[in-house]
């Protein structure tokens, strides 16, 4: 797996994403790895119970550890060469492409902060997800994929648990999800 996008700074950059299937103490062993002291990061995933969103390519989470709650919309298969400048506001989002295999598809992300009473409302189901929604990302919902407003029935799934560890010389490192 990997992605490619463009930063802000005219420079390309490509993360590399390979998912190893092994338990986890094997891992860490063989890559010399520990745990990089950062506060697990916390991710919720929104839709229906028969996924709905997922299968229009719409995925909504909200990422929340040591930094300020992030509500992100993820929109897949979109052309980035054709997304006009004003869907993503610079500093909200991006467009890049991934290569799964032998599919490569551009999505587009943008994403929000949260205060930290709105993100655990948000995931006791308590403040609705598209009350919690960012003006650029309801302008892309109802701009673009058409998808405005959201479907109903939408409820928080997780947490998935996110620990990254780094090796002592290693140039890379690894992310251990624990999931519900």
């Amino acid at each position: 797996c990997g992605a490619v996008a463009q930063s802000d700074s005219s420079e390309p950059r490509a993360e590399i994403q390979i998912n190893l299937c092994a338990p986890p103490q094997t891992i860490f062993q063989g890559l010399a790895l520990h745990p990089d002291g950062a506060v697990p990061t916390e991710a919720w995933y929104f839709d229906t119970p028969g996924l709905q969103l997922a299968q229009r390519g719409l995925v909504f989470r909200l990422r929340q550890g040591d930094r300020q709650p992030e509500l992100t919309l993820k929109v897949a298969n979109q052309d980035c060469t054709r997304i006009q400048s004003g869907w993503i506001p610079r500093g909200e989002g991006k467009c890049e492409y991934d290569n799964h295999g032998g599919l490569f598809s551009g999505s587009v992300s943008l994403s929000r902060m949260l205060d930290e009473e709105s993100a655990r409302a948000l995931t006791k189901g308590r403040l609705p997800l598209e009350q919690a929604l960012g003006p650029a990302q309801i302008a892309y919902l109802r701009g673009v994929v058409s998808a405005w407003p959201l479907v109903s029935g939408i409820r928080p799934l997780g947490p998935a648990h996110i620990r990254q560890y780094r090796g002592e010389k290693a140039g890379f490192d690894v992310n251990v999800w624990t999931l519900p």
